[in-house]
């Protein structure tokens, strides 16, 4: 309650309108939680003085209903969203991208070291040396700060794109020679940014985008991944 009246307070003292507070109970205690209005803790009174009480509702996560491990993937699922849609937001602008690389990344450091921290980093990884200009030795070095499985796994995706020709393909632009490896990485770039975005339904249309011959037409497809709100804005380039 008392938190109740500090935000009105403050609204108050700010000049502001009152705004609408959701209280919320993060339950940790040993016995099961018992639901009671607040009027219940004013014991022994007439029923009369109920309409004087405020009365108001409030929002219960209950932690002994929840084992360690869907407490960790709960966490690791809003952590993940997180730097997938701050990667998104920024992953045409070097600069901030380069700025802020590894403040996102530190978003996530407790799950870059095994399971599936290490397989959503993958992508992630994989996702910025196909869809940024961002040097590759930029990603880890700054990986290796984060994480020692993270740097180890960057140098090693970098390594095999390489070796394939994707990274030159890239930084090469739309050079004949590299025209292959351009649009397999753009390809792959969208793969990775339907997946991140919006999970298994996603890769349902990578089979027709496979089939694009232009490299134009690919890179509004990816661009348009990073600013879609659906899968239906993204079938419309198809």
């Amino acid at each position: 309650m008392k938190y109740l009246l500090k935000i009105w307070a403050a609204n108050s003292k700010q000049m502001q309108r009152l705004i609408p507070v959701i209280p919320v109970i993060l339950y940790h205690g040993k016995e099961t939680w018992k639901v009671r209005r607040f009027r219940d803790y004013f014991e022994g009174i007439d029923e009369v003085f109920f309409r004087f009480i405020p009365e108001f509702e409030y929002l219960l996560t209950d932690l002994s209903f929840y084992s360690n491990e869907e407490i960790k993937d709960k966490v690791f699922r809003r952590v993940s969203l997180q730097i997938t849609m701050l990667l998104m937001r920024n992953i045409y602008n070097d600069k901030i991208l380069g700025d802020k690389l590894k403040a996102f990344f530190e978003i996530g450091k407790q799950y870059f070291e095994e399971g599936e921290g290490l397989k959503f980093l993958e992508s992630v990884i994989r996702y910025l040396y196909y869809a940024s200009d961002i040097e590759e030795e930029r990603v880890i070095d700054t990986l290796k700060e984060i994480s020692e499985e993270g740097g180890r796994l960057s140098m090693t995706i970098a390594a095999r794109l390489i070796e394939k020709g994707k990274i030159a393909g890239r930084m090469e632009g739309r050079a004949e020679g590299e025209r292959k490896g351009r649009m397999e990485g753009l390809i792959e770039a969208i793969e990775i940014g339907l997946e991140l975005k919006y999970g298994v339904e996603g890769l349902r249309l990578l089979k027709r985008i496979g089939k694009i011959a232009a490299i134009e037409k690919l890179e509004s497809i990816k661009e348009a991944v990073k600013i879609s709100k659906n899968l239906e804005e993204i079938e419309k380039l198809l």
